[in-house]
């Protein structure tokens, strides 16, 4: 676990920081359909 949270660090903590005003969040529970849903009206599709 702690390599594991060491490369989340060091490799995608800097991309969500550079990234963060482009990140769309949604909720990801649920169905598959309707998370598939969530995610296509979040992107405007």
């Amino acid at each position: 676990i702690r390599t594991r949270l060491g490369v989340y660090r060091d490799e995608t903590a800097p991309l969500i920081e550079h990234y963060g005003d482009q990140i769309i969040s949604i909720e990801a529970e649920g169905e598959v359909e309707e998370i598939n849903d969530r995610a296509m009206a979040a992107l405007g599709k």
